[in-house]
């Protein structure tokens, strides 16, 4: 879900996450839902708002949205 938040908020497609992920369109919808959810966003776009508001404060935008790696403990 990090890489896909990060790729997103990058401006990345759908198709191109895919590809530099070597995952399904199909599964990067699949990680964006709750990522949207845990964030309460609706939308993509909300999503590239989001991380950009954060880079403002923190001069790593990777880190702006470590948060939503999973805990597979």
């Amino acid at each position: 879900e990090l890489e896909v938040a990060q790729l997103v908020a990058l401006g990345a497609t759908n198709q191109e996450i895919a590809q530099k992920l070597f995952i399904s369109e199909s599964t990067v919808k699949t990680h964006l839902n709750p990522i949207f959810n845990r964030l309460s966003l609706k939308n993509r776009s909300q999503l590239a708002i989001f991380a950009s508001a954060q880079d403002e404060t923190n001069p790593k935008p990777h880190e702006a949205i470590d948060h939503l790696k999973i805990n597979t403990d």
